[in-house]
């Protein structure tokens, strides 16, 4: 069995940028990540955020030693045998071209990350994957709902369901995500936020290994998305307003960021499953 753990990060404005990541492992590489994992954090619950800045657990250390921590952990995942991949939003231009909030765009980020997984582990290894993400009580319930939509795709018959969810105070593997989160958040807020940096070390370590990327979304990708799903409207008189809100009636739910986005899937999902109903 493969199995994906995933987390989110996002800048310290909630503004700018947020990113969804996952790293996938066998179960043998994962047990062997969890024991050299415990070892250098000495059992404190990794807070990739609160260790850069010295803060939370980290804040009697001193920032060299923080540093020195971080480096390390992102040593152990470039030199192991697990892959990662993240999707970083730009959330400005999101907002240029759709109504968004934080959530939408997490849901946004969270769909890229499966879908990419789910075509690494089809294309690469013909295995069963489960997916765990980090607890987030403002989305943990519509996030099931979406993955459950995904699963039920055919082209997506290797996933293991259900998704399950898990605090990263329980969960290392939830802590190696959170890191390698931030990297892909940095990443892209390092060339759009107030000062613009040079790619971080412990990405390029991560990246060199080969095992590791990440997708940024620009300005440009949420153009052509919007030119795109004009285009749809105009092919299909079916995928409009009137088609959003007899579908909204049947199923007894209110217009939501989350019930666009399943209105969405169900209608790319429509032609591969007949009578397909979420």
């Amino acid at each position: 069995m493969l199995s994906v753990f995933a987390d989110d990060s996002s800048d310290e404005t909630q503004q700018r940028t947020v990113a969804v990541a996952g790293i996938i492992a066998s179960d043998e590489e994962w047990s062997r990540l969890d024991r050299t994992w415990l070892e250098r954090t000495g059992g404190i619950a990794f807070h990739a955020t609160d260790c850069e800045s010295d803060r939370g657990a980290y804040a009697g250390y001193s920032h060299l030693d923080n540093q020195n921590l971080y480096k390390d952990l992102a040593t152990i995942l470039a030199r192991s045998d697990s892959w990662g991949w993240g999707a970083a939003l730009d959330l400005a231009s999101y907002r240029e071209f759709f109504v968004v909030d934080q959530e939408t765009c997490y849901y946004k980020a969270f769909l890229a990350v499966i879908d990419f997984f789910a075509t690494f582990v089809r294309d690469r290894f013909q295995e069963k994957v489960k997916f765990t993400f980090d607890r987030r009580i403002q989305s943990s319930h519509n996030a099931a709902e979406l993955y459950g939509l995904m699963s039920n795709d055919p082209n997506n018959a290797f996933f293991s369901n259900p998704i399950e969810f898990a605090s990263s105070t329980e969960q290392p593997r939830i802590q190696m995500a959170d890191l390698w989160a931030r990297e892909v958040m940095k990443e892209l807020d390092n060339r759009i936020g107030p000062r613009k940096r040079p790619r971080r070390k412990s990405l390029i370590a991560l990246n060199d290994s080969g095992h590791f990327g990440c997708d940024v979304f620009f300005r440009e990708y949420f153009q052509d998305m919007q030119n795109k799903l004009g285009e749809v409207g105009r092919k299909d008189p079916t995928f409009n307003r009137e088609a959003y809100a007899e579908w909204l009636s049947r199923r007894k739910q209110q217009d939501t960021n989350a019930n666009r986005i399943r209105f969405l899937l169900w209608f790319s999902q429509r032609e591969n499953q007949k009578g397909f109903e979420s």
